[in-house]
């Protein structure tokens, strides 16, 4: 549906909804009172199951990176096991 006019109301785009806000604080309050991160653990060794789920919906589906790096790789060979063919091929490769 194509907008005709320009939005003038309502919340601001990406602010959470209350009701969201609100039920995330709670969660986090029964997290807390159960025992936290200890809990975890617990509930990892007890409940492997149901634990690997809970890490599918709150770890990240996808990681987007831009990783830029200068590489040198070194390479050390043994000459005394080479052919003089291997020898003169790893020459014109410049190594």
């Amino acid at each position: 549906m194509e907008q005709t006019r320009k939005k003038t109301g309502g919340r601001q785009k990406g602010t959470p909804n209350k009701f969201t806000a609100s039920v995330r604080d709670a969660v986090e309050a029964a997290f807390n009172a159960a025992g936290g991160a200890d809990y975890l653990v617990q509930q990892a060794h007890e409940n492997p199951v149901a634990f690997m789920t809970l890490l599918g919906k709150v770890l990240p589906r996808e990681i987007t990176a831009d990783v830029r790096a200068d590489v040198a790789v070194t390479q050390t060979i043994d000459a005394s096991a080479l052919s003089t063919a291997a020898l003169a091929e790893i020459a014109k490769l410049g190594g």
